[in-house]
């Protein structure tokens, strides 16, 4: 859930008889006489809207929404392309059906080709079923249905599966030049993500829990190698006095952070959360003054660097990026970074640590900049690395960022394919800036073994390891079916490369993972070299 803060607005109730129809914000008391309740401008509640006609109702209800952060699984090839929202009281049923807008994510729909006119609006039962229902009415930015309960609602849409990979090269697991793939035994548990780095064999990730409205987070590791958990966080349940969200509209997917002393950092939606080895979560509240955190990152001194990011998607204020960097659990002064007008439609701003040193990294875009930035003195002021001038010469907006292990090499692609030539290889200093002909729609790299990044594609149940020096290309199948439902839960969502360790009868080798399927369904598959 974003925050509990829209459960301490004031309460407007209209004035005049109960015969008039009641106007104001979320939370709103609503009574047979109905009325609109509409969020205000510059909250996270702007483009949600709700008319009540008379007789909806019998007697007078306290109508609330919250910000619902839960990555539920909405069926093959579905995504939400908007904000989701809880209603309370949950499961309100109306005798006459009324009339809820939501807003959607310009940038959701642009990833996916398509328009609200695509859209359908996802509605949540009381059991939990998620059911869609078609618009009776769109616009540029949001979407309208009737309904007559309310539970949880989002705008969602279906991708289209790009389930054939252009020339494919399939070698089986049985040829020395192929790979093995096998998926591990034990899931993930049910609402995860924000995966992190390995260490090790270790993987860390976010789930959430629900139960009567209030949602509990909780940390899980995950040894990819062994195929099972091997440790689970307290549960982290935010407080009543949670700080307000200070970036009302943005959409953001923050990855898990381990830090040195072995801990587990993620963002919520009113700050950052430091999940210990044992005992209870700490909350590091947002304040006004340096804005919602976004990020986490550490770096190999043991440095902890907070991103905080000010603002709105609907272009009212510029977005500003801080980053605050420290040691302990006093947090450092947050330095501006980015203040731009032009930023404002940018919903996420990517924030990693380049190679396995002390320097940070982040991806810029706006109506006239595309860059990657270093930080080699963190927080201060960086210097952009030098990008192909396809990216530079078409203002193109970088979306999926990869660095390699040693820093020395950032692989991206851009918002839209131009051609084979819609990913791009650079070098800290320049001398590497190359095209590398690729698939469509990359949605995932990652740097593999030297001289090769592995990549995925939106909703195909394939990887495909590219050589970064000739553009070959290798597809490896996570499934041979063309079933859409099969395709689907083979997908990748999250890519990472490790090294396997060495045996007492075989040496170490380069290998990944592949995190597939919904968020309630999620498997680890293995990607192996095959034996030589």
């Amino acid at each position: 859930m974003r925050s509990f803060a829209s459960l301490l607005v004031v309460l407007f109730i209209a004035c005049g008889s109960p015969s008039t129809p009641a106007t104001g914000s979320f939370p709103l008391e609503v009574g047979p006489a109905g009325g609109v309740i509409e969020g205000a401008p510059g909250t996270e509640f702007d483009g949600v809207r709700l008319e009540i006609p008379a007789g909806a109702l019998s007697t007078a209800v306290v109508v609330g929404a919250t910000w619902n952060d839960e990555e539920p699984e909405l069926g093959p090839g579905a995504s939400f392309v908007g904000p989701s929202f809880d209603f309370t009281p949950r499961g309100q049923v109306f005798s006459k059906p009324v009339k809820l807008t939501l807003p959607v994510t310009p940038r959701a729909l642009e990833n996916l080709e398509q328009t609200t006119a695509d859209c359908l609006m996802w509605m949540r039962s009381v059991d939990g079923v998620w059911g869609q229902l078609a618009p009776v009415a769109t616009t540029e930015t949001s979407v309208t249905v009737e309904a007559t309960t309310l539970v949880q609602s989002a705008v969602g849409a279906k991708q289209t599966l790009a389930i054939v990979p252009p020339v494919p090269l399939v070698r089986p697991c049985a040829d020395p030049s192929g790979f093995c793939v096998t998926a591990n035994p034990e899931k993930l548990r049910a609402g995860n993500a924000g995966w992190s780095a390995l260490q090790g064999t270790r993987l860390l990730y976010r789930y959430t829990e629900s139960d009567g409205g209030v949602t509990r987070t909780f940390l899980a590791e995950y040894d990819v190698v062994l195929g099972r958990h091997t440790w689970t966080s307290a549960a982290y349940v935010p407080p009543l006095s949670a700080p307000p969200n200070f970036a009302p509209g943005l959409r953001f997917s923050p990855d898990v952070a381990r830090g040195p002393d072995d801990a587990g950092w993620s963002p919520v939606s009113h700050g950052l959360v430091r999940f210990p080895p044992s005992g209870a979560p700490t909350l590091f509240a947002d304040s006004a003054a340096n804005g919602k955190t976004a990020n986490v990152a550490f770096t190999a001194d043991g440095r902890r660097h907070r991103q905080f990011l000010t603002g709105t998607v609907t272009g009212r204020e510029p977005l500003v990026m801080r980053v605050s960097s420290t040691t302990n659990d006093v947090e450092g002064t947050a330095v501006v970074l980015e203040n731009d007008l032009g930023f404002s439609s940018q919903v996420e701003v990517p924030f990693f640590q380049v190679g396995a040193g002390n320097t940070l990294g982040y991806v810029y875009w706006n109506d006239s900049t595309a860059k990657v930035i270093e930080l080699p003195n963190a927080p201060n002021a960086g210097t952009p690395w030098a990008l192909h001038p396809t990216v530079v010469d078409n203002l193109r907006r970088l979306d999926e960022v990869a660095v390699s292990p040693d820093g020395n090499l950032v692989a991206a692609s851009i918002h839209r394919p131009l051609g084979s030539e819609n990913f791009f290889v650079q070098s800290r200093d320049g001398s590497v800036s190359r095209g590398v002909p690729a698939p469509p729609f990359l949605n995932i790299i990652e740097f593999g073994e030297p001289g090769f990044v592995y990549a995925t594609v939106s909703n195909a149940a394939h990887v495909y390891r590219i050589e970064i020096a000739t553009g070959g290309m290798q597809t490896i199948e996570l499934t041979s079916s063309s079933d859409r439902l099969e395709i689907a839960a083979n997908s990748p969502v999250a890519l990472r490369s490790f090294i396997v360790p060495a045996t007492a009868t075989r040496p170490a080798i380069n290998a990944l993972f592949a995190i597939v399927g919904s968020a309630s369904n999620r498997r680890v598959v293995l990607i192996k070299p095959a034996a030589p």
